[in-house]
C-alpha cells in the first residue's frame, strides 16, 4: 500500500548512490515513518548531482537526516541518524501514479519571522485579496479586533483555514 500523501515523521532506512536513465548522479533514500497510523510504512526520495543548485539541495537534506558532511559522500555516514519530516505526495510517471517524498526537513522547520517594520506595507498590499468566510472585506473588518504578533493563529484556534498552519508549508 502507498503511502498517502501528507506530512510524516521519519528516519532514513536505507540508501545508494546511482544513476538515473539520464546519467545524472543521485543519491535514493528510503524513509520509513516513525509514528502514528502509518508508522513503519516506507517512501523513497531521490536527490540529484546533476547541477549546483541540486546538489546543495540533496546535500542540505542529507545532512537533516544526520549525515555529517565529512568523508566520502558516497558513504553517507549517519545519514540514519535523526528524524525529519518528509513531504509526501502523489506524482504521475510514465503514465503511473506513485508517491514520493518530495521535501525533506528538520523537524520543527518554522518560516524567519518577518520583522515588524515590514509587516504593515505587507498587511496593506494584502488587504486587496483577503475576504473573510462572511464575505465582507477587509475595509467592511477595519473595526474588528485583531490579533497581535504574541497570540498567533493554532489549528486548533483558527480550523484548517489558520494562515500560515504548519502543514502549509511546503518545506
Amino acid at each position: 500500500m502507498a503511502l498517502p500523501s501528507g506530512t510524516y515523521k521519519a528516519r532514513a532506512k536505507a540508501w545508494g548512490f546511482g544513476l538515473a536513465k539520464t546519467g545524472t548522479e543521485q543519491i535514493g533514500v528510503s524513509f520509513e515513518v516513525a509514528e502514528g497510523p502509518c508508522m513503519g510504512q516506507r517512501a523513497p526520495w531521490y536527490g540529484f548531482f546533476n547541477s549546483e543548485e541540486n546538489a546543495k539541495r540533496a546535500m542540505s537534506a542529507m545532512r537533516r537526516c544526520g549525515w555529517d558532511g565529512t568523508g566520502p559522500v558516497t558513504e553517507a555516514q549517519g545519514l540514519d541518524k535523526n528524524d525529519v519530516e518528509i513531504v509526501v505526495e502523489e506524482e504521475e510517471y510514465g503514465g503511473e501514479k506513485r508517491t514520493k517524498v518530495a521535501w525533506v526537513n528538520a523537524i520543527g522547520v518554522a518560516l524567519n519571522p518577518m520583522p515588524d517594520s515590514y509587516k504593515a506595507e505587507f498587511n496593506k498590499r494584502m488587504a486587496k485579496y483577503q475576504t473573510a468566510s462572511n464575505g465582507t472585506t477587509s475595509a467592511t473588518r477595519a473595526s474588528t479586533p485583531r490579533r497581535t504578533a504574541s497570540s498567533p493563529v493554532s489549528r486548533a484556534e483558527g480550523g484548517e483555514d489558520a494562515p500560515f498552519a504548519d502543514d502549509d508549508i511546503p518545506f
